[in-house]
């Protein structure tokens, strides 16, 4: 057969209009009336003369009236819903039956022969029909409390939408067919949401989320498995940064937070002063290191006089870490080095000027050398969370019976490789922040100035 054999369809029953009787069960022996049981009686096949009664044309066109009927509702694609009288009355349908369902939305499948039952049940009963090709949602509200038994019609669905506040753990019962559904959580509440079977397994559908579940005839099983390292499926997701799991999916917002950890704390630029001015932060800066330096005192000089004297000592040192979020800008004050000695004269050295962050952090310049034996006063920090070093005191010298002993200028924390500053020709003190060294007084014709205090000095390195 080829489809270009399509036989002709009708669009009305054989004499719809016509003269016709509708076929009765039964009809009168005798009467010549046909009948579903007898179709047309014997005396309508003998002749007339033999005291036969002629077939009804009525009959004829009720008949094929009828069966032209069916053949239209066919032509039509149309079929029948379950009819329990009619399964009655034939004994049950048989195996392989395809039925429409009572919301003309989807049809039913007999998998038994001589089955009498309606597969449209309020339970979970197996009926041995079985649901095929259902179109539409099956919505199921307010789950609270109790389990709830999805009727063959709503099971039949392959979406089932579920809503409701839940005060407690409820189960959906669902048959146990051989079917796939997606089932959509939209319950809110305390309680959690099992699918399953009377008697079989289930799968929990957490609110808020969807669940593809197969049921294999027994019970329910989640569609596509969890995932894992060794097997591929279904994970959920975290935006957890600190967690270890081998099951979970990072979000982007956990992406967004590593990355913005990874990349904090990168310096990003570097703000000397070396003289006296204001911080304003670069934008993106989270944390700033400040370090400062106080300024060194100037040394003493020595004359003919007087010989003895003391060199300056250095600046102090502090370093401390600070956030720079309540910062929108902050004062900075940078020492100036002490004043020499002019070359022969006996006077003492300039003390050295603090430098200072704001009120956050200070350093006091070293003192002055002094026109004795003795030592400068070194300068003090506060105010340093990472580190604070005094500054080094200044070393006194003399000069008697030709013997020469020089004075040491104070050492600053990282200047002149952190060693004192040492010179028989007052030398000034090393930047930042170290301490001139004394003027020597040799003779008349030998005579030097002292060594001015090297200047303060404030870094602030910037990190995002």
């Amino acid at each position: 057969m080829k489809s270009s054999h399509t036989p002709t369809k009708h669009a009305i029953p054989f004499g719809q209009n016509g003269n016709k009787r509708d076929i009765p069960q039964d009809t009168k022996t005798g009467s010549g009336e046909a009948s579903l049981s007898l179709g047309f009686p014997p005396e309508t096949m003998v002749p007339k003369v033999s005291g036969g009664i002629p077939p009804s044309g009525k009959d004829f066109n009720g008949i094929l009236n009828e069966l032209s009927s069916m053949g239209r509702w066919a032509n039509a694609g149309a079929g029948y819903p379950f009819d329990a009288a009619f399964a009655n009355a034939i004994g049950g349908y048989p195996a392989g039956t395809k039925i429409p369902n009572s919301e003309n939305n989807g049809f039913w499948l007999n998998t038994v022969d001589n089955n009498l039952d309606n597969p449209e049940v309020a339970d979970d009963r197996l009926t041995g029909w079985v649901p095929a090709e259902n179109y539409g949602i099956a919505t199921l509200s307010g789950l609270s409390k109790a389990d709830v038994t999805l009727t063959a019609l709503q099971a039949a669905k392959a979406r089932i939408v579920l809503t409701g506040d839940l005060k407690a753990n409820v189960a959906v019962i669902f048959p146990a067919w051989q079917k796939s559904w997606t089932v959509v959580n939209q319950c809110t509440g305390s309680g959690s949401l099992i699918c399953r079977t009377k008697t079989g397994a289930g799968v929990v559908a957490p609110n808020g989320e969807s669940r593809e579940i197969v049921g294999d005839g027994i019970g329910l099983v989640q569609r596509i498995v969890n995932a894992s390292t060794s097997v591929a499926g279904i994970t959920q997701l975290s935006s957890a940064t600190d967690s270890d799991s081998e099951t979970l999916a990072a979000t982007p917002k956990a992406v967004k937070a590593i990355a913005d950890t990874l990349s904090g704390g990168r310096l990003l630029n570097i703000q000397s002063f070396t003289h006296s001015g204001t911080y304003t932060p670069t934008p993106g800066t989270q944390k700033i290191r400040v370090k400062c330096w106080g300024a060194g005192g100037g040394g003493a000089g020595m004359s003919k006089q007087n010989r003895a004297s003391v060199a300056g000592a250095a600046g102090a040192y502090a370093e401390a870490l600070l956030d720079v979020t309540p910062l929108s800008s902050v004062s900075v004050e940078v020492g100036t080095g002490g004043g020499a000695s002019p070359a022969g004269v006996s006077q003492d050295g300039g003390d050295g000027g603090g430098s200072s962050f704001g009120s956050l952090v200070f350093c006091e310049g070293g003192g002055g050398g002094i026109i004795k034996n003795g030592s400068s006063v070194s300068g003090k920090p506060t105010g340093g969370n990472v580190m604070m070093v005094f500054g080094q005191s200044g070393q006194g010298g003399t000069y008697a019976s030709g013997l020469l002993i020089n004075g040491n200028g104070g050492a600053s924390f990282g200047g002149y490789n952190a060693l004192p500053h040492v010179s028989t020709s007052g030398d000034d003190g090393p930047f930042p922040g170290g301490g001139g060294a004394m003027g020597a007084y040799v003779d008349e014709n030998t005579h030097y100035a002292s060594g001015r205090g090297g200047d303060g000095l404030i870094i602030v390195e910037e990190y995002s």
